[in-house]
């Protein structure tokens, strides 16, 4: 079975104090260290823990973690195993984002520069997140984001399993394409909606919702949230619509989240305020170089915050 919140993990050294949450590989305990003296995180796997591939996975994910040294993902510490099995520790950080919107525009940006350049990071490396939602994102002690939960991790390529938070699931996945960055752009996407809005863009149940909600296609955040700039507007339901879109934005220079400025005054003075279908009039070119100009934009602004 697993084991109690009262257990005791890696023989006597870490105290299971409560469940923090389940997903579908495991579950993450908040834990007491009796040698450091300071709480982790712990996950583990669901009981039983016996399966050799659910063991390597978590395996995996944990040396993938470890080998990340980005500022804006959750670090971990170390990897073990006792009579129930695998586990590995990881910094405490309960706060997610599952309660925190709406945001303020100014603070949502903020967040999405946070998270942006830890996808960037995968990507380059040939990884995609796959689960990229408000329940994976927390707040860390300095009030910045970091990305969570790499159960869900897997390689450029193609994959006969679906899984994700299903608001945040790309359709290229149900259609059983191979997948690469586009994914984790698409699910960026919807969590700008849900960080700006409080609602999700396709608010999906489970799998099965998936393609009637798309069917009925996206509402413009600005709809819910008048206060969102244009360029922001229009990059949002681009990431959660074309497909064509996602694939440019998969380029380095693309991942112009990083690059929109919470100041939609100087947006405009700059020249960057354009609506989606204005600039998909004049043409694919068109649109990258607005895109570039948004990055371009806010590239002062992402320097001090990254």
């Amino acid at each position: 079975p697993e084991a109690p919140q009262s257990a005791a993990v890696g023989g006597q050294r870490y105290e299971v104090l409560e469940t923090l949450g389940t997903g579908g590989m495991g579950v993450v305990y908040r834990v007491f260290d009796h040698v450091t003296g300071q709480q982790r995180a712990l996950k583990r796997l669901h009981a039983p823990a016996a399966d050799p591939q659910r063991i390597a996975a978590l395996e995996r994910e944990y040396q993938t973690l470890a080998s990340l040294d980005h500022p804006r993902i959750i670090q971990v510490y170390d990897y073990g195993i006792d009579e129930h099995g695998p586990y590995y520790t990881m910094l405490l950080e309960p706060t997610d984002a599952r309660d925190a919107a709406p945001l303020p525009l100014t603070a949502a940006c903020a967040c999405l520069r946070d998270v942006a350049p830890s996808l960037a990071l995968l990507h380059a490396r040939g990884l995609i997140h796959r689960d990229l939602s408000p329940s994976n994102i927390r707040k860390a002690s300095d009030g910045r984001w970091k990305l969570h939960d790499f159960g869900a991790l897997t390689t450029f390529g193609p994959s006969s399993v679906v899984v994700g938070t299903p608001p945040a699931i790309a359709p290229e996945v149900l259609a059983g394409e191979p997948l690469d960055q586009r994914v984790d752009l698409y699910a960026l996407g919807a969590l700008a909606y849900w960080l700006l809005t409080g609602t999700h863009a396709h608010p999906a149940r489970s799998i099965a919702d998936l393609r009637a909600c798309w069917a009925r296609g996206v509402q413009p955040p600005s709809a819910l949230a008048p206060e969102i700039p244009a360029e922001l507007d229009a990059l949002i339901v681009a990431l959660l619509v074309y497909l064509l879109i996602r694939f440019i934005l998969r380029t380095p220079f693309g991942y112009a989240l990083q690059g929109v400025r919470d100041d939609p005054v100087r947006m405009a003075s700059l020249g960057y305020n354009v609506s989606l279908h204005r600039t998909l009039a004049f043409g694919l070119g068109s649109f990258i170089a607005a895109l570039s100009g948004i990055l371009l934009a806010g590239s002062q602004g992402v320097l001090k915050h990254l």
